[in-house]
């Protein structure tokens, strides 16, 4: 039998990946911005707007973990777009880079599919615990 998530690991997970994709993303555009002078021009704008939607992803990560709990009686739809969200940008990112440095680059999309993997599990065990939060809170049938 594999690993099941609970409320708790899953709430760990948001507030932690939250707050490290935020200090990574920051360290991330430091870098950028030192040597930004040396960057075509055609790469700066997506590359700032990709790590704009990090730190947007990472907030809400955040956020998602700090309310884990009121959000699972009613199927955390939003914690769920978020997830796939953040999926659908793993996957462009991974196409972007892989168009403009893939061949330059070996193992670069080892990192991006187990991220992807990883994305896909917990969307899976938060669907999982979202079913069985809404199941508990129905209240039972009178039967007359």
């Amino acid at each position: 039998m594999g690993m099941r998530e609970t409320e708790g690991s899953l709430k760990a997970y948001f507030i932690v990946a939250g707050v490290l994709g935020a200090l990574v993303t920051v360290n991330d555009l430091n870098g950028i911005g030192a040597v930004s002078s040396l960057l075509p021009a055609s790469w700066k704008l997506p590359i700032y707007a990709h790590d704009l939607v990090r730190i947007a992803l990472s907030v809400g990560f955040i956020i998602a973990g700090a309310r884990l709990k009121a959000e699972l009686p009613r199927g955390a739809r939003w914690i769920q777009q978020l997830l796939l969200l953040g999926l659908v940008m793993q996957l462009g990112t991974t196409i972007w880079l892989g168009a403009l440095i893939g061949g330059q680059v070996p193992g670069l999309y080892i990192p991006a599919l187990v991220g992807m993997l990883i994305t896909a599990y917990l969307l899976h065990n938060l669907r999982r615990l979202a079913a069985e939060a809404m199941a508990r809170s129905i209240p039972p049938a009178k039967i007359v």
